[in-house]
């Protein structure tokens, strides 16, 4: 089993985290996983895209080539790697920042995560994890128990229980997506 996630946006909204998160959360359940990031020059507000390869074995190529899952929360980062999903693959996309193609023939899957971090946390800090948990959930990526404990691992202690709201938030997404 092998399982190739890119996710895409924007610098500030957490993109480079979610991966390391996922990743980590990966090696938490016994896992092996890779991941590697790549943004543009500015922190906030340019490019940014982070890959996670998820596998049973030990990963040869840490890069990204055939894209299971799309998380695209920038139309910029949709734009630019839809191609690389391959048949089977999945777009998820945040609602808020993405106009899906309808002619793209892959399914995708719409995210609310930027407007609900806005309506439960009256900011966009948040919305990162929201889409991460209900990737996850969606794509049975990690268990949830070990993308908590990542989350735990990663973030700032300050932003520990916002973060286990997101979770909860993105799960509950998931189950009636």
């Amino acid at each position: 089993m092998i399982t190739q996630i890119l996710a895409s946006g924007f610098g500030g909204q957490g993109v480079v985290l979610s991966g390391v998160v996922l990743g980590h959360a990966a090696v938490l359940d016994g896992l092996y996983a890779a991941e590697a990031a790549s943004y543009g020059a500015e922190a906030r507000g340019s490019a940014c895209q982070c890959g996670v390869i998820i596998s049973d074995q030990p990963i040869a190529y840490p890069h990204v080539t055939e894209v299971d899952w799309l998380l695209a929360m920038s139309q910029d980062g949709y734009k630019k790697f839809r191609s690389a999903v391959i048949a089977s693959g999945k777009i998820l996309y945040d609602q808020e920042l993405v106009n899906p193609d309808p002619a793209d023939p892959h399914p995708h899957v719409s995210i609310p995560a930027t407007r609900t971090a806005l309506d439960q946390f009256n900011r966009r800090m948040g919305a990162n994890t929201i889409f991460l948990a209900a990737a996850s959930a969606l794509g049975n990526l990690v268990s949830r128990k070990s993308l908590e404990e990542a989350v735990r691992l990663n973030v700032a202690p300050q932003h520990y229980d916002l973060n286990l709201r997101a979770i909860d938030l993105g799960y509950k997404i998931a189950s009636v997506a």
